[in-house]
């Protein structure tokens, strides 16, 4: 009789981490279609708005489809730039963050002959700046 009672609490203990994962799963997975649901609203406000505004201020066709092309361009560069930020402003541990971010500028920053005269003032000029340059 015991061992069925031990049983029954090992099933239970199982069906509830199984419960407790799938409504884990089930909160991310909705927490992310949220965001980018968000995300395409805004997009799409934005575009309205500005497709008004042209209208309003008879702006040509081509130009309005510049605009729009341009629009559509440049919004995956901002997305993705934008949870780069938050990945590394929220994410992630600073000395990792460090890291980061001098493999991202060193060489770049190297290309500039008055950051390598500096770097010879400064030893930690070099890695200092890493971490305030942004694209």
């Amino acid at each position: 009789n015991c061992l069925n009672y031990t049983v029954c609490f090992y099933e239970m203990a199982v069906a509830v981490e199984r419960l407790i994962a799938l409504t884990a799963i089930g909160a991310w997975a909705l927490t992310w279609a949220m965001i980018c649901s968000q995300e395409k609203a805004h997009f799409d406000v934005l575009k309205s708005s500005a497709m008004k505004f042209f209208r309003k201020h008879n702006v040509t066709s081509e130009t309005q489809i510049q605009v729009l092309y341009c629009l559509f361009e440049t919004r995956a560069a901002q997305i993705m730039q934008r949870h780069f930020k938050q990945l590394m402003s929220e994410n992630l541990p600073e000395e990792l963050r460090r890291t980061v971010s001098e493999e991202l500028w060193v060489q770049h920053l190297l290309s500039l002959d008055l950051i390598v005269h500096v770097k010879e003032w400064h030893t930690d000029f070099l890695s200092e700046l890493t971490q305030i340059v942004r694209e």
